[in-house]
C-alpha cells in the first residue's frame, strides 16, 4: 500500500515539475523581444527583396495634341494609370 501512494506522491511531484517547466517555457517565449519574434516569422515566409526605386521628378516636353491623344489612348489601351507611366516603362524598355 505505501508503494502506490510513494508511486502517486512521485507521479504527483513528476507532473508538477512538468507544468513549471512548461509555464517557464511559455513565459520566456512570450517574454522574448518582439523583434526576434518576427525575425522567426520572416523566416518562415519566403521574401523577395523589392527592387530600388528612383524617386521621379516633374518634366514638362512639348508635343502635338494628336501625339498627346495618341499617349493617352495607348496608355489606356494597356490599362497604366496615366500617360506619363506609360511613357516611363516605354522609355525603359529600349
Amino acid at each position: 500500500m505505501t508503494n502506490n501512494r510513494e508511486d502517486e506522491k512521485f507521479n504527483q511531484d513528476v507532473f508538477r515539475d512538468m507544468y513549471k517547466d512548461a509555464k517557464a517555457q511559455e513565459q520566456e517565449a512570450f517574454s522574448q523581444d518582439n523583434s526576434e519574434q518576427k525575425e522567426t516569422v520572416v523566416k518562415s515566409v519566403p521574401l523577395v527583396a523589392k527592387p530600388k526605386t528612383e524617386n521621379r521628378k516633374t518634366f514638362n516636353f512639348t508635343i502635338k495634341p494628336s501625339v498627346r491623344e495618341k499617349i493617352n489612348k495607348l496608355a489606356k489601351e494597356y490599362n497604366y494609370k496615366s500617360s506619363s507611366r506609360f511613357i516611363e516603362e516605354l522609355i525603359e524598355r529600349i
